[in-house]
């Protein structure tokens, strides 16, 4: 999860799994596209915390089968 949270000026940048050395520099790359209010690219929702509250996005994780390696 990347991205601000429901508290102002508060962000997350957190639940890299196993990966989080490899993808950290992304990560922070991304998050700071948010404190600074710049332009983020289109990927950038896949991380946002808010994706949780889309129906439709929960109904994919329902879904998914466990073993698949989705996180």
């Amino acid at each position: 999860m990347i991205g601000p949270t429901s508290i102002d000026n508060v962000f997350i940048a957190g639940a890299l799994s196993g990966f989080g050395i490899m993808a950290s520099q992304a990560a922070a790359d991304l998050l700071g596209t948010y404190i600074l209010d710049r332009a983020r690219p289109a990927y950038a929702t896949a991380f946002h915390p808010a994706r949780f509250n889309d129906p439709g996005y929960r109904q994919v994780l329902a879904t998914l089968d466990p073993k698949s390696g989705q996180l």
